[in-house]
């Protein structure tokens, strides 16, 4: 394991990026915090983990989607705009399925996320808004 200014690169091949590490042990503590409210207010603490879980997956897809249809200024500048990315879809090097290769966006992570997190409530039945109000805390 070899630690660099922006990564730990494990096995010579996989990089696991800082920031990445920070967003996740963030949305750890935040989920327990949630939970624990949750449990405090007399509810499940479990629906909070259980729309986390379904959350991971949209906010993923959600974060490279965003990046793809509204890539940043300096990517256009190089010719990577919206329509160089549908039409190199499938380049595993750096097309729009590409996701190792870098970019994704904030903005469309916390969409996809609150969209995740919304089909979890919708599914089990639970009241939107007191739960995204726990969450929101």
């Amino acid at each position: 394991m070899e630690f660099q200014a922006e990564y730990i690169l494990i096995a010579d091949r996989l990089q696991i990026r800082y920031y990445g590490i920070i967003i996740v042990v963030a949305m750890l503590i935040a989920a327990t915090v949630a939970a624990r409210l949750a449990k405090r207010d007399g509810k499940d603490p479990d629906h909070i983990w259980g729309a986390l879980t379904w959350a991971i997956i949209p906010a993923i897809i959600g974060a490279r989607l965003w990046f793809v249809l509204f890539p940043p200024q300096t990517l256009i500048a190089q010719g990577n705009d919206t329509a160089w990315f549908l039409q190199n879809f499938f380049n595993l090097e750096n097309g729009a399925i590409a996701i190792w290769s870098g970019g994704l966006s904030i903005f469309g992570a916390v969409l996809g996320g609150l969209i995740g997190g919304y089909l979890y409530m919708r599914r089990n039945k639970l009241p939107v808004g007191q739960w995204l109000d726990i969450a929101g805390v």
